[in-house]
This record gives C-alpha cells, sequence and structure tokens, in this order.
C-alpha cells in the first residue's frame, strides 16, 4: 500500500526515482507543513514528497499525531517512533503483538482532535460511509472502459446508447485524481483499455483503503490469488539503529506468516438454510 501512493506530481515511485524526487536514502532537514499537514524534521525521504491522499491514510515512522483534545503534554502532539526500543517500538511494548509490526499504522479515520489517553482526552465521533462518489465515479469509468460494443438500453421510456467513450471515462477517472491534487489520465493511457484497468485498479485500492472494498474487487477481477500470495513487507522493526529500520523485510509475526490462500476463497459460501430452501441449488466450489 505504501508503495502504491503516488507523487504528488502525479509520477509512480519507481518513475519518480529516476530524477531523484522520490529517495530512500536521507531524511528531512526541516519541518514542513502543507494542506494542514506537518511533516516533521528527521522524517525519511521515502515519505516526501508524496500524494495527499498518503499523509491522510498512513502513519509512519516519525509522523506528527497533533492529538489534541488532551492537556497532557506527554501524549498532545506526539511524534510517533517505532524503532525497537523506542516509545512505540515493540521493546517497549507491555503487550506482545501491541506494537507496528510492519513500521505502519493506519491514520484514515483520525481526527486532529482524537487522543486516546490524557486529560481530557476524546475520539472524535466519525461518519462511515455506505457508498461514496468516487467509487460511483470508478465504477461508472470501469464499466465504459470493458465495453467493447455499443449497447442500448431503455430508462424511463428514454432510450440511451453507451459505448467505451474515452472522453466520459476521462471526466469520471479524473475527478478522482484531482480531488487528490494529482494530473489526470492522458491520451496515450485511454487509447489503451488494458492501461486503464491496470490503473483503475490501483486506483481502487489507494482510495479505498480500509473501506472494504478490496476484498471483493480482486475477486470480481480474478486476480485474488496473485494478489494475496504476494508477501507482506515492512520496515525492520526489530532495528533500534535509525539507518537499519527503513530496510524492508518480512515482519516475523505468526499473524502475518499465518495467512491462507485458499481457491475456494473466492467465492462465500451459500448459507445451508439457502440450499435446503431450493435444493436444486449447488454449494459454491470447496465449500461443503
Amino acid at each position: 500500500m505504501v508503495d502504491a501512493y503516488r507523487m504528488n506530481d502525479g509520477r509512480t515511485i519507481n518513475e519518480a526515482a529516476s530524477d531523484g524526487y522520490y529517495s530512500e536514502s536521507g531524511y528531512t532537514g526541516a519541518v514542513k507543513t502543507f494542506s494542514g499537514y506537518r511533516l516533521n524534521a528527521g522524517v525519511f525521504n521515502m515519505y516526501v514528497n508524496r500524494e495527499m491522499r498518503f499523509y491522510a491514510c498512513v502513519g509512519f515512522n516519525e509522523a506528527f499525531w497533533p492529538c489534541l483534545s488532551t492537556t497532557d503534554a506527554t501524549v498532545r502532539e506526539h511524534t510517533a517512533k517505532y524503532y525497537a526500543y523506542d516509545e512505540d517500538g515493540r521493546g517497549t511494548s507491555n503487550e506482545p503483538l501491541n506494537y507496528a509490526m510492519t513500521g505502519y499504522v493506519l491514520r484514515k479515520w483520525y481526527h486532529p482532535m482524537d487522543a486516546m489517553k490524557g486529560a481530557s482526552a476524546r475520539v472524535m465521533d466519525k461518519v462511515y460511509p455506505i457508498l461514496r462518489y468516487a467509487e460511483v465515479l470508478l465504477n461508472y469509468a470501469e464499466a465504459l472502459n470493458n465495453l467493447t460494443t455499443s449497447h442500448t438500453v431503455e430508462m424511463d421510456g428514454k432510450s440511451m446508447s453507451f459505448s467505451r467513450d474515452v472522453a466520459e471515462i476521462k471526466w469520471a477517472f479524473n475527478q478522482v485524481r484531482h480531488r487528490a491534487g494529482l494530473p489526470g489520465l492522458t491520451d496515450d493511457e485511454l487509447s489503451n483499455s488494458k492501461v486503464i484497468q491496470k490503473l483503475i485498479e490501483q486506483e481502487r485500492m489507494v482510495e479505498f483503503m480500509h473501506e472494504n472494498r478490496r476484498y471483493y474487487d480482486v475477486r470480481r477481477w480474478g486476480i485474488y490469488e496473485e494478489t494475496e500470495r504476494e508477501p507482506v513487507m515492512g520496515m525492520n522493526t526489530d532495528a533500534s539503529d535509525k539507518n537499519a529500520f527503513y530496510q524492508r523485510v518480512m515482519p516475523g509475526s505468526a499473524a502475518i506468516h499465518g495467512r491462507t490462500v485458499d481457491r475456494k476463497l473466492m467465492f462465500v459460501p451459500i448459507p445451508r438454510n439457502e440450499l435446503r430452501r431450493l435444493p436444486s441449488l449447488d454449494q459454491n466450489p470447496g465449500w461443503n
């Protein structure tokens, strides 16, 4: 997920690495503030110049958490440090699994006032959307992109025709990109339906992180086995040294290594009561 977020100029991290705009060496020298977000001094350069959705969704090492509701100076305006024996590291936790296993935590749904402890600490109520307009737009773009011929439907007594209209795909997709402050699709990208499909898949993964969409997306795209077999990677949370921390490793947690990839999980099982009501209906493959 961390590598999937683009740079603030719209390029991928691989594209931006060619001229040094993305770097996996060195640290920030001064505090930077943009769009109300504070990027601390001493932050690894991997986290610099990223798109705003990255900062809104990902909590990384040395990230700044305002925690403004508490008056406790030890909690308020907190800088998270996940080095092994630092304040938030695994070596200082009272619970074996109560630490950032990959060196990252979820920041999405966080409000600057939120604080979990300290005098006057409180967590703001959040609104969890059932459906966001961004999903309507990306659904529409994906549906149009996968049309191979023109289709005519009747709606409210009117005849409407749909085809792979690149102007409509661009209109829908770009609204999501532009809201994130990124450039939209290019003409070269729009000319290739397979390229657009991959871009939609990447955009949905980033835009809807932790919104219960990815589980179903990879199944309907038929890429569940491929994506779920990718190893979970993270920073080296066993490291106390600052430079050693920023090495990609596979976390040594049983919670991660115990993941199961099974073809039958492409489908959910049909409830037994439903099967009894309709004896001619077969259970989904792999389920008894």
